[in-house]
């Protein structure tokens, strides 16, 4: 699935992401067995904790403490930081806590930024290959064919040629 969320976006088509490649921040919360409350159901340092279900009277709270406070300047300066990488608008950044223990969460360039990186230039080079050659789609990936051939069907801006 998140290969075809991956093409869809290179498409130019408006596709819900996942929460790795979104920021999801303020759209998620995790109650952790003891009640702790979270930004994510990722193991998130202690620092990131938003106080417990117990001393809060509504969810807004959770999201004005300070731990909800520390990831979200983090979050923002990483991903100022990544606004000029060539695949910004497909990662938006990557995740959070992924961040946070690949390469610090200000940082970008981790393991996974990397990754990211080189999945999204291969999956680009090879959906404006097939676009620019129109080849057989039968022997694609049943998705990768619905989504290139509603492309050829109905073309709109191509998100790489913006």
């Amino acid at each position: 699935m998140p290969f075809y969320q991956y093409i869809m976006n290179y498409l130019g088509e408006p596709f819900p992401s996942d929460c790795a490649h979104t920021s999801c921040l303020t759209k998620w919360l995790c109650m952790y067995p003891d009640g702790s409350l979270y930004p994510c159901a990722k193991a998130c340092p202690k620092r990131f904790c938003m106080g417990n279900i117990d001393d809060i009277d509504t969810i807004a709270e959770a999201f004005q403490t300070e731990g909800f406070g520390n990831i979200l300047a983090g979050s923002i300066e990483r991903r100022n930081k990544c606004a000029t990488c060539e695949i910004f608008k497909y990662c938006n950044g990557g995740c959070s806590v992924d961040a946070c223990y690949e390469n610090g969460l200000e940082n970008n360039g981790g393991a996974s930024c990397e990754s990211y990186k080189a999945i999204f230039s291969h999956i680009s080079s090879e959906i404006q290959k097939i676009l620019d050659e129109k080849p057989d789609m039968d022997c694609y990936n049943p998705f990768v064919k619905e989504a290139v051939i509603s492309k050829l069907i109905n073309p709109k801006t191509i998100s790489s040629k913006e």
